[in-house]
């Protein structure tokens, strides 16, 4: 939805919960199940990278500026995909002193050196493609992760506070962000986590 945002096309949304409930309309149009998904016209196009790619090509005018530099767009991917994966591997563990909570924090520092003093953005100056996809991940992790683990990301981290602060100040951001109940409902019941003593009241 953000990358709808960002080029100013209007769109309608369906939540659509992960897991094994997917209700029967969306699985007789996309049979995976996978999601992110639209519907554009008779067209179902599923996948974050298929769907941004769907939307260049054929809103090539609203899309401008918004491709990420194919010589920033293996660091930007793996950066995405090690925030993702760490992420979750530490929410699996349900230990916040687990290997995968060191883990993730390398690829914040990765990711606070990738912007520091070169970058406001993941590829520049302005919000593109990466940030659509590198954003909703941080503030997950973000979020879940002080509930869950108790974890901040480090004040050192500058570069990354300011991308964070930068990005939750879009209107993108603003209309298409989960509420953090919302946030950590989807993962406890992804993980069957327990509630921390510390947020207990």
């Amino acid at each position: 939805m953000m990358a709808l945002e960002e080029r100013n096309l209007n769109y309608s949304a369906s939540y659509i919960e992960e897991g094994p409930n997917k209700p029967d309309w969306f699985l007789k149009n996309n049979p995976s199940g996978t999601l992110p998904a639209i519907k554009d016209g008779d067209d179902w196009v599923v996948g974050f990278d298929n769907i941004l790619q769907h939307l260049n090509t054929k809103y090539p005018e609203q899309s401008e500026g918004m491709e990420v530099p194919s010589s920033l767009q293996p660091d930007i991917k793996r950066m995405s995909e090690a925030l993702y994966d760490t992420f979750i591997k530490w929410l699996e563990s349900k230990n916040k002193f687990a290997q995968a909570g060191a883990d993730y924090q390398n690829v914040v520092k990765e990711m606070n050196k990738f912007l520091q003093g070169k970058r406001m953005y993941m590829a520049g100056s302005h919000p593109t493609d990466a940030d659509c996809d590198v954003f909703p991940k941080i503030r997950h992790a973000r979020t879940a992760l002080r509930y869950f683990m108790e974890f901040e990301i480090p004040l050192e981290f500058a570069s990354v506070h300011t991308y964070i602060e930068l990005m939750g100040n879009r209107e993108s951001v603003r209309r298409t962000d989960s509420p953090d109940k919302d946030i950590l409902d989807g993962y406890q019941k992804m993980f069957n986590l327990e509630v921390p003593v510390s947020q207990l009241g």
